[in-house]
């Protein structure tokens, strides 16, 4: 599979997000992904959804993202610093995460405007 293929760079992500999650469980001695889910009452992450997650047979969701960052600060550090390799540049774009912050925020400022051009509108059905 091509590296600068989206569908590779989102299999990426999730496993970095997946090992970054087993590393911090493993160094704060809190069991395996699916257990942590069962024993926290995760809010939509079902304990054999999050262990196919882990496996790599389900992809994750943002929803997913959102658990894990929230618990872990680390674990968006690492995916942030994994997805700023993507373009050079991009990493002047957020902000130095410290430990007591919970996710990296894109500065406003850093982020160049969406040019309307660029964006591709969807035709209006015909049928409908």
């Amino acid at each position: 599979m091509d590296p600068a293929s989206e569908r590779y760079r989102a299999a990426m992500v999730q496993h970095v997000l997946c090992a970054s999650v087993r590393a911090e469980l493993l160094r704060t001695s809190q069991g395996a992904p699916a257990q942590y889910v069962e024993n926290t009452r995760g809010k939509a992450l079902g304990v054999d959804r999050t262990r196919r997650i882990f496996r790599g047979v389900t992809m994750a969701q943002f929803a997913d993202f959102a658990f894990w960052t929230s618990r872990f600060p680390s674990v968006a550090r690492e995916v942030t610093e994994y997805m700023a390799k993507w373009a050079p540049g991009v990493r002047d774009a957020f902000r130095p995460v410290g430990e007591d912050v919970p996710a990296t925020v894109p500065l406003v400022s850093a982020v160049p405007p969406i040019q309307r051009s660029v964006i591709r509108r969807t035709p209006q059905n015909p049928y409908g």
